[in-house]
């Protein structure tokens, strides 16, 4: 509960309390006491007892009032009457959650937070006791689902037991977990306002660069214990990383729900498409780095206020990379399974370079060269329209981009220089961390030692070297007792509420057939490139971890992939409706505006009740903990945090 509502509770009670207590009194006494108070107190907080006296007969009891439902569509359709059809549990005000088999606190319901594919998220506080409020995460009663959840269970788990026992690198807290009526219930911390709406707050326009610095050094740090404990969050973005305390500025990166082990990739399609790394689109092998590349394009966003790659397809997407930062290299391309679909491959004469220039220009040296699609060529190749997105930056490359973003007029030429100086320094991190190849993109560690982060004198361009990437000293056997330990602790949902997911295996409708992708779907790696692992993610490790040869192992690989399948499809259906959506209501090129110049061109967004970025989301996670608050920071003046995290 907020500090507000708590003062609110306890003046109420006071002043129940003391209407009682003149009540009680004589008559003369309270009225010479309290005056009037006596008659507004029985008209309001004591109208029951004064009903009471009136009709000794008359009854009342909190449980009969009317309840705001929370949950929509709110009309029963299945499991008993609890579900609505889209298979979420219907929730009202004042609803408890507790496990089916009384093992775990009750949570009384008090608002919604958010709601996704993935089901709901409403704020509770612990039924008796203090009352602790909680962010509970209801899973939607639907086998895949059910199970996928299971994934970040165990993970957040490892992360919160195993490598942040102190919780001091900035990973959202799991409390606990239970089944209700067939729901997974994943019980929270509360948090804060995300980033997007914190961008939204301060009107698209970008936030000051020392508050850009405090936030990027806190996700490094969360990145860094990712990669020890060899772990792909797969979903970064400014949604996902929430605000904990509004005067350090202390953030959390939550939503684990996509997450996978480096050596147990399962999806290609993963990744909101703004965020997106290049060796995703690509279909090349991916890890660790991909999330070290969303990390930039956020980092750039919180400048800018908008997003740098806002690509519309994944064609879209390569073309502004391309743009930007310059085409990928030769021997990644070389590797990639999906390369074909973009560039076309000219092969060697010796090496020379065709000389077609811009974006289309030839890559590669002496070995076999690749030139970028044109459009008209990428659309004939594939047989399809592509949707191309807005463009919100009057430059192109990123050096311009950033060193072009509107700075403040009234500020001082002393300001004036530091605040371009900051940014000579920012955009020298952002290469590190936007670098094509995931081979030589920067690690969290190197990351971390830039100037920028440490707030530290920045000499020029190519001034800084960052040190070899570190290894990861985690030692094989530990790193597969944690993988065990994540394992069990999904386990332990499905044997605490082993009815749970059998309810919701019958309860499952059939699949629907897919529908038209508005971007080609994600497919498997070739065999001629060096295909990420297959095995199963958490549940694999699960099954590994049980009886080798048992049959029941490979059951349960075979429901694993199969639910991966149902959720690969779930999450294209999306897209593409969103993608549609979008193309109806932006049109290519009708932006033409800079950082905090909208006019009314950003109103659009809200008719969808999302951020653009959703919009483009590979996996909608709207998980927006805590209420929104009004926060007032200056985007281009120097931030003053008291206090303010390290």
């Amino acid at each position: 509960m907020s500090a507000s509502a708590s003062t609110a509770f306890a003046k109420y009670d006071a002043a129940s309390d003391a209407a009682r207590a003149a009540s009680s009194a004589s008559p003369s006494a309270s009225a010479s006491s309290t005056g009037g108070s006596r008659v507004l107190a029985n008209a309001t907080v004591l109208l029951s007892d004064a009903y009471k006296r009136c009709n000794p007969s008359f009854g009342y009891t909190p449980a009969i009032n009317p309840r705001r439902q929370l949950t929509k569509p709110s009309k029963p359709c299945g499991n008993d009457g609890h579900d609505n059809e889209n298979q979420d549990l219907i929730i009202s005000v004042n609803d408890v959650l507790a496990a089916d088999d009384g093992s775990s606190p009750a949570f009384v319901v008090t608002d919604v937070l958010g709601s996704g594919t993935f089901g709901q998220v409403v704020r509770c506080r612990e039924k008796g006791g203090a009352g602790v409020s909680a962010a509970v995460k209801v899973i939607k009663n639907h086998p895949a689902y059910f199970h996928q959840a299971h994934v970040e269970i165990g993970i957040l788990h490892m992360l919160n037991q195993e490598c942040d026992q102190r919780d001091e690198n900035h990973i959202v807290r799991m409390l606990s977990h239970f089944v209700h009526r067939s729901h997974l219930c994943i019980v929270f911390e509360v948090l804060n306002i995300n980033l997007y709406e914190l961008l939204r707050q301060n009107k698209f326009k970008g936030l000051a660069i020392g508050l850009v610095r405090v936030f990027v050094s806190q996700l490094l740090d969360a990145l860094r214990v990712l990669r020890l404990a060899n772990v792909i969050h797969c979903d970064l973005k400014p949604e996902n990383i929430l605000i904990k305390n509004i005067e350090t500025a202390e953030i959390k990166l939550i939503d684990f729900g996509s997450a996978c082990f480096q050596n147990r990739t399962v999806y290609q399609y993963i990744q909101s498409r703004f965020y997106r790394s290049p060796e995703v689109v690509l279909g090349s092998p991916y890890g660790m780095p991909i999330d070290v590349w969303s990390l930039g394009c956020v980092a750039a966003e919180l400048f800018l206020g908008l997003p740098l790659f806002p690509g519309a397809s994944e064609y879209n997407l390569l073309t502004r990379m391309c743009e930007t930062l310059g085409p990928p290299p030769s021997s990644m391309l070389a590797s990639a399974a999906n390369a074909h679909k973009f560039f076309k491959k000219n092969e060697s004469t010796g090496g020379g370079a065709t000389a077609t220039g811009g974006l289309s220009a030839a890559i590669g040296g002496g070995g076999d060269s690749y030139e970028l699609y044109t459009l008209d060529e990428y659309e004939q190749k594939s047989g399809k329209k592509v949707a191309m997105g807005k463009r919100y930056f009057k430059h192109t490359l990123l050096n311009d981009v950033v060193h072009g973003a509107r700075m403040s007029s009234s500020a001082s030429e002393e300001a004036q220089m530091k605040e371009r100086a900051d940014r000579a320094s920012l955009l020298d991190l952002l290469h590190g961390l936007l670098e094509l190849d995931p081979k030589t993109r920067w690690t969290p560690d190197q990351a971390k030692a830039h100037p920028f982060v440490r707030d530290a004198p920045f000499a020029g361009p190519g001034s800084f070297v960052p040190p070899p990437p570190e290894e990861v000293c985690v030692a094989k056997e530990v790193q597969a007792a944690r993988e065990q330990a994540a394992a069990r602790a999904a386990a332990s949902v499905t044997k605490r509420g082993p009815a749970a997911a059998a309810t919701a295996a019958a309860a499952a409708e059939p699949e629907p057939e897919p529908e038209p992708a508005a971007e080609e779907p994600r497919t498997p790696e070739r065999a001629t490139a060096a295909p990420a692992a297959t095995s199963g993610g958490l549940a694999a490790a699960l099954a590994a971890s049980s009886s080798g040869s048992d049959p029941a192992a490979a059951q349960i690989q075979a429901q694993i992939q199969a639910q991966a399948a149902f959720l690969q499809q779930q999450q294209q259906q999306q897209a593409a409706a969103m993608a549609a959506q979008q193309a109806a209501s932006f049109s290519a090129g009708s932006f033409t505006g800079t950082p905090g110049s909208y006019g009314s061109s950003m109103s659009n967004f809200s008719q969808y009740g999302m951020s653009p970025h959703a919009m483009n989301s590979a996996a909608l996670h709207p998980l927006h903990f805590g209420q929104v608050r009004s926060i007032h920071w200056s985007p281009y003046d120097r931030v003053r945090v008291v206090n303010a995290v390290p």
